[in-house]
């Protein structure tokens, strides 16, 4: 288990005895998982330990059930919540076997490692968590390992969240309640989308989806404001990003677009100053084989994320580019073990991933944000 505070590797405490042994699952994502195989790792029994038990959280909320969106115009710019809300909806749902013929194996492999090693750090056994943005579910198995209570998943795909629900009906074990929602978290109050009784949460997950918060000043200012208010003192809100530095960088040196095979980031003006006159609204397509078509995004730039999250009570204790992230993890023998096992290293340490595919990896950095 990871001590963010004093930036090392520990080992985790000791679970109740009580607890049953962790179950036997054989899903693909189980290989990028939590660093130490401690008690941590076990499962619990299929009857919550929370006090907020499933039954007291009512079936699916669609805030877009009658197919309405909005196109709302704000400094000029239109909102791309319908765009990205078709796209999420059209993905296949694809099988284990289909994603290991994927061109992006080793992209979906590593970036699922660092999820699951950010999960890890920042929750605990018994939590109960928000995942914003949780699509189909992709980060269940991450969380049973986590050894949470429950967990609430909010996304604006209406399909997306059925194979969610579909996702955790299949799972060998169930030892969390869920209860997945449809509604926009960066807009809708999320008590409207979800029932007020299931906050506050221990920690709120945001995993490759906070950039569509800054499309506008209203969406950020509401997500963060949703965010701090079902968040418990003290917890956490973690997250992956695109690198505001790296895309900086590359608009410094004259470029509007960049990438290669795997991936491809395109503005629609240079900007060799690399400075943005607001916060929100720097608006780039993006392109990643197999898994995003030409859909837009929008640039975090960090310190003033940072800035404006302190006027939500939320204190920033982590910022991390991915590589950086998981070279410091992988110093940790059983860690570097875990990357080794999902062929995400080799066994003298180098990459198994090609060089593309790592470049596409690099594009994004890892946040942790606390209530305070």
């Amino acid at each position: 288990m990871y001590d963010p505070a004093r930036d090392t590797w520990q080992e985790s405490p000791p679970r109740p005895s009580s607890l049953p042994k962790k179950p036997n699952l054989d899903a693909e994502e189980e290989k990028a998982v939590d660093s130490k195989n401690g008690s941590k790792n076990e499962s619990k029994s299929g009857t919550p330990v929370s006090s907020r038990a499933p039954s007291e959280v009512p079936s699916i909320r669609d805030s877009s059930a009658d197919g309405s969106f909005s196109r709302k115009q704000e400094n000029g710019g239109e909102t791309d919540k319908y765009a990205v809300r078709q796209h999420y909806n059209s993905r296949p749902n694809n099988s284990t076997q289909e994603r290991k013929k994927s061109t992006i194996f080793g992209v979906r492999s590593f970036n699922n490692f660092v999820k699951s090693l950010l999960i890890d750090m920042y929750s605990r056994p018994h939590d109960v968590a928000l995942d914003l943005g949780c699509g189909k579910g992709g980060d269940l198995l991450k969380w049973l390992k986590a050894g949470i209570d429950g967990l609430i998943g909010v996304d604006i795909a209406d399909i997306s969240i059925e194979h969610a629900k579909d996702r955790f009906a299949h799972m060998r074990s169930k030892c969390f309640w869920v209860d997945f929602c449809v509604g926009d978290p960066f807009l809708d109050r999320l008590e409207d989308i979800v029932h007020p009784d299931a906050f506050p949460v221990d920690v709120v997950s945001c995993q490759f989806a906070f950039h569509y918060a800054f499309e506008t000043e209203e969406r950020l200012r509401n997500a963060l404001a949703n965010i701090s208010r079902v968040l418990k003192r003290g917890g956490k809100f973690i997250g992956t990003i695109p690198d505001s530095e790296q895309l900086v960088r590359n608009l410094k040196l004259g470029k509007k677009q960049w990438g290669n095979s795997i991936y491809r980031i395109s503005f629609e003006e240079a900007n060799p100053t690399g400075t943005f006159e607001t916060l929100w609204g720097n608006r780039y397509m993006f392109h990643l084989t197999e898994a995003v078509e030409d859909v837009p995004e929008y640039v975090v730039p960090f310190e003033g994320f940072v800035k404006l999250a302190q006027e939500y009570n939320l204190k920033l204790e982590r910022h991390q580019t991915f590589m950086k992230f998981f070279h410091q993890a992988v110093r940790d023998r059983d860690v570097k073990k875990v990357a080794e096992d999902s062929k995400i290293l080799n066994r003298d340490g180098t990459f198994a991933i090609g060089e593309e595919q790592l470049e596409a990896c690099a594009v994004y950095a890892v946040f942790a944000f606390e209530k305070v």
